[in-house]
């Protein structure tokens, strides 16, 4: 990794991630086109082990978006925590990692992940929420504009009684 791919990666993990996965997807497409000529067996090995790459980097994304769906709920007032529990199926009942219910499932490759379930649900909530959000931002700017208007006022007025003071 170069000093520009760790500089990005710093100031802007998600937008590395998409190139990465984007360049994951190139050399795929690359390596599959240059490889006709191995056997079967190969080049299934290489199609797998390229899916995997390219599978890590939309899970390491996904992971990314997820967070970004939490933060964005809570700042609407919106708390995972108020949205019920996904059901569990019989699978993840025997599973060790499962025993205590959660939002989150852990993915392959170590990323915690919404469930399908609980990101729907939460995705639910914010459009349900959205157009009293929006009303009490444009409440909120409204009264910042008029404080605004009222400060610029006094500030105006104070400027005038000084000059009529001075005189």
């Amino acid at each position: 990794m170069n000093a520009l791919e760790r500089t990005f990666r710093f100031l802007s993990p998600k937008w590395y991630c998409r190139w990465g996965l984007n360049r994951a997807t190139r050399e795929r497409s690359e390596k599959l086109k240059a490889t006709q000529s191995l056997s079967k067996i190969e080049r299934q090995n290489l199609i797998n082990q390229l899916d995997g790459e390219i599978y890590e980097w939309a899970d390491w994304l996904g992971e990314m978006e997820d967070k970004e769906l939490v933060r964005r709920a809570r700042r609407m007032d919106i708390y995972l925590d108020d949205i019920p529990l996904p059901k569990r199926d019989a699978e993840d009942r025997e599973d060790p990692a499962y025993r205590t219910p959660s939002h989150f499932e852990l993915g392959p490759w170590g990323n915690n992940r919404l469930r399908s379930e609980s990101r729907a649900a939460l995705t639910k909530a914010m459009h349900e929420r959205l157009p009293t959000y929006r009303r009490e931002r444009r409440e909120i700017r409204q009264l910042w504009i008029n404080f605004l208007a009222v400060l610029t006022g006094l500030i105006g007025a104070a400027t005038v009684f000084v000059t009529v003071w001075k005189k």
